[in-house]
């Protein structure tokens, strides 16, 4: 299932979340978990939406925790939660969520694209990398000539 908007685009460089006091988050807190037992994807599509748009990163992380566990064949809420986690800086934790959908999908491009995007913004090298993309090609390609 797709969210029902265009993805979030992200700049390069990472942004703390913001900071809220202690009295604003706990209400705040109660609310999402009491969301996050629906089994409605809509409405947590909604919810993860809202919580983009207000920088509640961490509360969105859990929201696409919940609809991953709702339907664990859509790639689309880890790829998301990778690009949220590299947004903010949390590269290694980006770097986990896109080897993960490696693991389910060797051949998932965008997966590749993202840690390619993270390698180049911690300037980390990249002909490891490199390699692993063109061997999965290779390999793609030769399982569409053998089928």
């Amino acid at each position: 299932m797709r969210l029902h908007s265009p993805p979030v685009a992200f700049a390069s460089t990472p942004v703390a979340p913001p900071e809220s006091a202690e009295s604003e988050t706990l209400p705040n807190e109660s609310a999402t978990e009491e969301q996050l037992r629906t089994t409605d994807t809509d409405a947590l599509q909604s919810l993860l939406q809202t919580k983009i748009r207000a920088l509640e990163i961490n509360e969105a992380i859990r929201v696409l925790d919940r609809l991953t566990e709702l339907e664990p064949e859509e790639s689309e809420y880890p790829l998301l939660k990778a690009h949220l986690h590299m947004r903010y800086g949390e590269h290694e934790l980006a770097a986990n969520v896109f080897e993960e959908l490696l693991h389910r999908d060797p051949f998932h491009v965008e997966a590749y694209r993202g840690l390619l995007m993270l390698t180049s913004e911690t300037n980390k090298p990249t002909e490891e990398l490199l390699k692993r993309i063109e061997e999965a090609a290779i390999g793609r390609h030769v399982e569409r000539i053998s089928v």
